[in-house]
């Protein structure tokens, strides 16, 4: 065989060997394909969503519209608050200093706390906005929802000690000779210093109110003991006495120290939060009508188009007279309580403003933004003077006051 003819042997069969691999490397490829495409799914499903925010298919759109939204509200809400803050400080500085404005530029002292006010108020309004929209507000509610939830279930291990003989008792009465809100001032206080102590509460009364459930059921082997600001702190049975007697760094307004660093990034006023839920642990309610008839009017307070409730967004007030004044409280004018119903329903106003222009106000479950129409002003009025009312709708007219006339003279000091 010649050598010409050798050497097209093995050029054929270098040529042969080729194709066998590439068509042997094609399949392999196609084979790995497949095991990568079923290993990883969730790569198939992000490619559809890469495919559709591409320039050529949706125009001039880089990113998806839910994607803008969810981008867009917090930071746009920060920035435009910053903008004010600057515009007040402009302002300031060019009307309160000596030079830069002419005489002629100058506003009188009621139209530049006008100006002030407006913008505070639009400063507020949007600072206020930043912190609830994108979910804020829903993620707030539910880390003090885990806070309340904890403290339920500390008060209740200490009201349920699992050996009633052994526990140790902070004793009080509930006769103190006042109304219904001072008695829960005292059982509130109480509550809070036995927690304080480590100590069960038990309440020492005459009369058992028969519509709320008893604070602990044990009961101590006895029921006198000294003050807790003077007696032995190892004794197993100490008194808790009027508050107006005492003088000590445990009263109210004192938040227990762990609770006060968990609360401080979540609410801006502790102790009412933590009195709330003192008061929660003690008017729990019995199983009955008058639960059921609580839990109605609550329900209807918070439905925003209830069939036979109070819409959102509503103002309470209490205008406190008759025994009062003149005694432990002055009197108040009902144009004093309007001036904060009338910024509330001015915030809302701007709400709906901002939540109009350009979907600025999104993802707030807190309070919900009604962007069709303003907000009609309603004032829920509880009080012990039914003039109240006469003189509220005579004096705002743009205002629907809630209440009853019959229930405010009920509570007149003749009807007690």
């Amino acid at each position: 065989m010649s050598v010409w003819r050798k050497l097209w042997i093995l050029l054929f069969a270098l040529w042969f060997l080729l194709i066998i691999s590439a068509l042997f490397s094609r399949s392999s490829r196609q084979s790995t394909d497949s095991v990568q495409l079923q290993l990883q799914p969730d790569a198939v499903r992000i490619r559809p969503e890469v495919v559709r925010i591409k320039p050529e298919e949706t125009g001039n759109k880089i990113l998806p519209d839910d994607l803008l939204a969810r981008t867009d509200s917090k930071y746009i809400l920060y920035r435009q608050a910053r903008h004010v803050t600057r515009e007040i400080r402009r302002l300031a500085k060019s009307q309160l200093s000596s030079s830069g404005v002419s005489p002629s530029q100058k506003l009188s002292q009621e139209e530049l706390l006008d100006w002030f006010a407006r913008m505070s108020l639009l400063l507020e309004t949007k600072l206020t906005g930043a912190s609830r929209v994108n979910g804020q507000a829903e993620e707030l509610i539910a880390q003090l929802d885990a806070l309340s939830q904890s403290v339920q279930q500390k008060i209740f291990r200490l009201q349920n000690p699992p050996d009633c003989r052994r526990a140790r008792y902070l004793v009080t009465r509930n006769d103190k000779p006042c109304g219904f809100g001072c008695r829960a001032h005292h059982l509130l206080y109480c509550l809070h210093i036995a927690l304080t102590l480590n100590r069960t509460l038990y309440i020492d009364e005459d009369v058992k109110h028969t519509n709320f459930l008893p604070a602990t059921g044990c009961i101590p082997p006895q029921t006198k003991g000294e003050s807790f600001t003077s007696g032995n702190r190892d004794s197993q049975i100490l008194h808790c006495p009027i508050i107006d007697m005492i003088s000590s760094n445990l009263v109210p307004q004192a938040v227990p120290r762990d609770l006060a660093k968990a609360l401080a990034p979540l609410h801006g006023a502790p102790f009412p939060w933590y009195a709330g839920q003192l008061l929660r642990y003690l008017f729990r309610l019995k199983e009955g009508e008058f639960k059921k008839s609580v839990e109605a009017n609550l329900k209807s307070l918070r439905t925003e188009a209830p069939v036979a409730g109070y819409r959102q967004p509503i103002v309470g007030i209490h205008v406190r007279r008759t025994d009062k004044v003149g005694t432990e409280a002055a009197f108040h004018a009902l144009s004093e309580y309007m001036v904060h119903a009338e910024r509330f329903f001015q915030q809302k106003e701007l709400e709906r403003q901002i939540a109009n222009a350009d979907n600025h106000w999104t993802g707030d479950v807190h309070a919900p933004v009604v962007k069709s129409e303003l907000p009609k002003r309603r004032v829920y009025v509880a009080t012990d003077d039914p003039s109240v009312f006469q003189d509220a709708r005579k004096q705002y007219p743009e205002y629907e006051f809630i209440g009853s006339s019959d229930r405010a003279a009920s509570a007149n000091v003749g009807m007690r």
